[in-house]
């Protein structure tokens, strides 16, 4: 279907450039077709990271918060940190894969390491599955990068409680989504369930990252036009208070980068020529509805991220620190809040045992004196329990 409504804008209504499509799949293989037509497309949405060969993809330019920046973010996180290993429990399709594969990547390339990576299909977790992924990825990193179902969540997370993995804040749960909203605040709620405030309050053991600058009053505004036209006629059985429509941001953006091209090529009547645009879309800079809209040298989005967490004192979730990834070699990572951990003296938990998952970090020396003192205190109480034993002994002879 969207091979043909591509054909059909190209040879019958001979369009000069396509803003959309949003999703990865339908893209994926129509972008092929405006390559060879060399049709300039600008999406809002197509966030899989196999759309950022630009060889294959010459016209693509996209202005959604593509997740193969997800994957550096997470880098990003590590090293601001000091975590080398993680662990990923993912469900195995669109953005949950998409934001798995990404960070997959970018460990590789930054020698990071993902000790495991567990895909899991559309199914709710049963609770043997819950009892078997917590026990494996705790006997390889205290990291776990996550992306299931919000049930199966907060299933994972009252396990985890109830074998002690969460004591001392010693295992960290880390989410990931694209923009922010009500799932962002409150992320245990489940359409027609009562979450009992117990499981609400393991949330502060779970940390996510969304993108940033998607807040604010001039979104609200803008927000609710998009609601008021969508609901008119024109739009039949579509309804203007679909949380998807956060994205008509992206698409405004969107559209807006390609007046901002059109202008730089009107002259030359060169407005039509997907490779010559994508390349002056690169490095670009220009106003969001919000803050400024930066492309990297690829013409895909420089997206700002937010780190959101639940405080101790707070019913929803707030954000404590933002992102920002122009290079990976120079993060710019600012703190608004307090990052609370749960630890000993609100330290930055460790990716693994103080020993090592073997004892292999603690010198045998260290081991020595350990087993030392427990033998001396063991006399101790040895002679202690003589010395009040002997006593009685005696006046029973006596």
């Amino acid at each position: 279907m969207g091979m043909e409504a591509a054909t059909h804008l190209y040879e019958v209504q001979h369009v000069d450039a396509i803003l959309g499509s949003f999703c990865s799949p339908v893209l994926e293989p129509i972008g092929h077709y405006w390559t060879v037509k060399n049709i300039p497309t600008i999406t809002h949405g197509a966030t899989d990271p196999a759309l950022e060969d630009k060889k294959v993809y010459t016209t693509l330019m996209r202005l959604g918060p593509t997740y193969n920046k997800y994957g550096a973010a997470f880098v990003a996180i590590c090293q601001y940190y000091q975590w080398d290993r993680v662990a990923i429990l993912a469900k195995n399709y669109h953005t949950c894969e998409f934001g798995a594969s990404s960070i997959n990547m970018a460990f590789s390339l930054n020698n990071l390491t993902v000790a495991e990576w567990i895909r899991i299909g559309s199914a709710s977790l049963t609770d043997s599955e819950i009892d078997e992924y917590l026990d494996r990825l705790y006997q390889r990193t205290r990291i776990i990068i996550v992306c299931i179902q919000t049930d199966d969540l907060n299933r994972l997370l009252v396990r985890a409680s109830e074998k002690g993995m969460l004591d001392d804040g010693q295992l960290v749960f880390w989410g990931y989504s694209m923009l922010p909203g009500s799932g962002t605040e409150k992320p245990w709620l489940v359409t027609g369930k009562e979450i009992p405030e117990s499981t609400q309050r393991l949330y502060q053991y779970y940390k996510t990252m969304t993108m940033g600058g998607m807040a604010g009053p001039r979104i609200d505004d803008f927000l609710d036009n998009v609601t008021a036209v969508m609901d008119t006629d024109y739009w039949g059985s579509l309804s203007g208070k679909d949380p998807g429509r956060i994205y008509s941001v992206l698409l405004y953006e969107a559209a807006y980068l390609y007046f901002l091209l059109f202008n730089e090529t009107r002259a030359t009547g060169e407005f039509h020529n997907g490779t010559l645009l994508t390349f002056r879309a690169r490095g670009k800079t220009f106003p969001g509805l919000l803050e400024s809209v930066s492309l990297d040298m690829n013409a895909d989005r420089e997206p700002n991220f937010e780190l959101w967490q639940l405080r101790p004192d707070k019913t929803k979730y707030t954000m404590f620190a933002s992102l920002h990834i122009a290079d990976l070699d120079t993060p710019e990572f600012a703190s608004v809040d307090v990052a609370f951990w749960f630890t000993p003296n609100n330290a930055i938990p460790p990716d693994e045992p103080s020993c090592g998952w073997m004892g292999e970090l603690c010198s045998k020396d260290d081991n020595m004196v350990l087993i030392l003192i427990i033998i001396v205190c063991v006399l101790v109480f040895l002679a202690v329990i003589g010395e009040a034993v002997a006593p009685k002994t005696r006046i029973v002879e006596d």
